[in-house]
């Protein structure tokens, strides 16, 4: 008794700091939301730590392996952003489109009870990003893509997970293991120009292009449940956080078929080189309640995503910008830093969701909205990782026949427009840091559509 009462106010305590730490921190710069680990999940608007008991729950709250049984669930994700910027100038620029299109998100889970104890497998997409704007320019030879702040960036993280589980009486507890695979591209045009050189006009233009990875980077998920009575359950997720560090190869080229020397000289190249970045993947905290009666179950929560509050930028070695006089005299200036323009700070995210049982052990429809705090602050936006205030809706059913299982969920994130000052989003100068000014002002927009397939096997 004296173990279930300390059990019971640890999990009370836990997901109550879990939920008031979400609300109480601060959510800015570039979120990213990891795909959904289920059909569950994204017909509930990402409410997970309690709603979901079957295989997947080994992605969001593995003490749901305890109550799934045993069980295989292959889900197939896709997602199609949309995003826009329409960058403010002396002169009014075109809307530069997101052209990316639809992205494919796949996962595989497996759980197997062994007597008190429920393990778990699986491999899904964890975060995944894709962003690519076209090259627009204007009459005046200015750029009107934001590509000065990123013209693509490609994020896809590969997520092994092994899971354990248990129950004791009223209480279910779970642990994994997650070994993770991260490759990140990212594009984006240097401003190569000297003091009296016309700012932004393309003929300066270099391009700049960043492929890293890493090899493994392991993290832990812990998650507890806890049912109060017939009616009520508690539940609480940690994922702890993990620095990981991506090296590759960045190369510099010309962006334009008519480059120009900087003022002073005759002609400009450059080399390429190798890169490396040190990333540090959140801590992420996910707490909530479900209430149960009849054929229907409330599920409300909160979660929050701590990223790091520093600017992301690559250590180089080898870049090269080379220069030439009149005199046929050469003049090397290394890049040994490169600023991706990108800042990744804290996510926090409300849930709410509902499922309705039709037909009992047949039929269940599921619902859920969620509404995410702004990411992407005015001062400094990222085109490519475009994070606005947001509401969430999602819709889905699932069907049962035996020991088949199918879900069919959607969910729509609504459009979000930002009016952005940009002033701390400079052009990026190589050649002289000093000549530089704000290229981030402008009209962000971004919206984003997801369909989850998903069938299984349940015994």
């Amino acid at each position: 008794m004296g173990v279930l009462l300390f059990a019971m106010r640890w999990a009370l305590a836990t997901a109550g700091a879990s939920i008031l730490l979400a609300l109480a921190s601060p959510a800015r710069g570039q979120a990213l939301d990891p795909a959904p680990g289920g059909a569950a999940e994204a017909a509930l608007a990402g409410a997970s730590v309690l709603a979901v008991s079957d295989p997947t729950s080994l992605w969001r709250n593995p003490a749901g392996l305890a109550a799934a049984g045993g069980g295989v669930a292959v889900t197939l994700g896709l997602q199609s952003p949309e995003r826009s910027v329409l960058r403010r100038g002396p002169d009014a620029l075109p809307e530069a489109r997101d052209v990316a299109g639809v992205q494919l998100a796949p996962a595989l889970a497996v759980t197997l009870p062994l007597g008190p104890i429920h393990l778990g497998l699986g491999y899904r997409t964890g975060l995944l990003s894709t962003s690519t704007y076209a090259e627009l320019i204007d009459e005046a030879n200015r750029r009107a893509d934001p590509g000065y702040l990123g013209a693509h960036t490609a994020l896809r993280q590969h997520l092994v997970s092994f899971g354990v589980a248990m129950r004791w009486r009223r209480f279910l507890i779970g642990a994994s293991v997650e070994l993770s695979h991260l490759r990140l591209e990212h594009h984006r045009l240097l401003w190569a120009g000297l003091q009296g050189d016309p700012l932004q006009d393309v003929a300066w233009d270099l391009r700049s292009e960043l492929s890293l990875h890493d090899t493994i980077s392991v993290a832990g998920l812990f998650g507890a449940r806890l049912l109060l009575c017939r009616w009520l359950e508690l539940g609480v997720a940690v994922r702890t956080p993990t620095d990981t560090s991506l090296s590759g190869e960045l190369t510099l080229s010309q962006a334009t078929t008519k480059p120009r020397p900087p003022t002073g000289f005759e002609k400009i190249s450059s080399e390429g080189g190798s890169a490396a970045l040190d990333l540090t993947l959140p801590l992420t905290v996910r707490g909530g309640l479900t209430v149960r009666l009849w054929r229907l179950a409330a599920h409300v929560e909160a979660s929050h995503a701590r990223w790091s509050s520093e600017n992301l930028s690559a250590e180089l070695d080898g870049p090269v910008i080379i220069l030439t006089d009149g005199s046929n005299k050469t003049e090397r200036r290394p890049l040994e830093r490169l600023g991706l323009g990108l800042r990744l700070e804290s996510h926090t995210a409300l849930h709410a969701g509902l499922e309705i049982v039709i037909f009992d052990r047949f039929l269940t429809a599921r619902a859920g909205y969620a509404f995410h705090t702004p990411g992407t602050p005015s001062r400094l936006p990222s085109p490519t990782l475009l994070d606005l205030e947001r509401h969430v809706l999602g819709l889905g059913l699932e069907v049962r026949r035996g020991l088949l299982r199918a879900a069919l969920a959607v969910q729509h994130s609504f459009r979000a427009t930002l009016e952005a000052s940009g002033e701390e989003a400079l052009l990026e100068n190589p050649l002289s840091p000093e000549v530089t000014e704000p290229v981030g002002q402008g009209r962000y927009a971004s919206s984003q559509t997801r369909v989850l397939v998903e069938v299984g096997l349940a015994w």
